[in-house]
């Protein structure tokens, strides 16, 4: 824990803010020679056990992104253990030099909301109370660069098309709710973020205005080779 804190603490401090002309994604790794996690022997031990990402080891700073957006990193401080403290005053360090950046470029970044409409342990989001919450939470508020565009969600992994089916409309009816209440006046949000390769159709029959069908263009992902 203590080497992941060091790595990650030389990485906020040593960022580079850097927001390019129409890109989507503000985060970019500018810091090189971070100080190394595991061992040469630690990584040859991990890797002859265990399937490695090909973006190498990954991990979420917080698996509970509703929980820390709406209690704030602040307060969740408060009760954070020695690393956790650490982490959440690099984070907002970082945080910090691209707000700053962005407000220079005079950036707005567009964002979609995140609904869990699968209810599956490997899916993540917000339920309908929460993103209410959200929207008219003070931290919402103060929010200057970001505007929210839309909604987005994952169904489940199934063959059953009525089930995807059912999730599906069910974030188009929410889309039409979250619209009505809280952007009725705003263009912007516009977006309905659902549907990939083996739901397209269906998500589109709802409304969907994003699909992501990665496998189709590209093909399935073949992880026979660790290369």
């Amino acid at each position: 824990v203590e080497r992941m804190q060091d790595r990650f603490a030389k990485l906020c401090d040593e960022e580079k803010a850097v927001i390019l002309e129409g890109e989507q994604i503000v985060f970019l790794r500018t810091v090189s020679n971070l100080p190394a996690i595991f061992t040469d022997k630690e990584w040859e031990e991990i890797t002859s056990k265990y399937f490695i990402h090909e973006l190498g080891f990954m991990s979420n700073l917080s698996p509970n992104y509703y929980d820390t957006i709406a209690t704030g990193l602040l307060k969740k401080r408060e009760t954070a253990d020695e690393y956790g403290k650490m982490a959440i005053d690099n984070i907002i360090k970082l945080s910090d030099k691209y707000l700053e950046e962005a407000k220079k470029c005079g950036r707005v970044v567009d964002c979609l909301l995140q609904v869990d409409i699968a209810h599956e342990e490997t899916k993540f989001g917000m339920d309908d109370e929460q993103i209410e919450q959200l929207l008219i939470s003070e931290t919402f508020k103060e929010l200057e660069n970001v505007r929210i565009c839309g909604l987005m969600g994952i169904g489940s992994i199934t063959d059953d098309m009525n089930q995807t089916q059912k999730e599906f409309h069910h974030l188009q009816e929410l889309f039409g709710r979250i619209k009505e209440r809280f952007f009725q006046n705003k263009d912007s949000f516009k977006h309905l973020s659902m549907g990939m390769s083996h739901d397209y159709e269906v998500a589109i029959s709802e409304g969907s205005t994003l699909v992501r069908i990665g496998s189709s263009i590209f093909g399935l992902r073949d992880y026979s080779s660790k290369n």
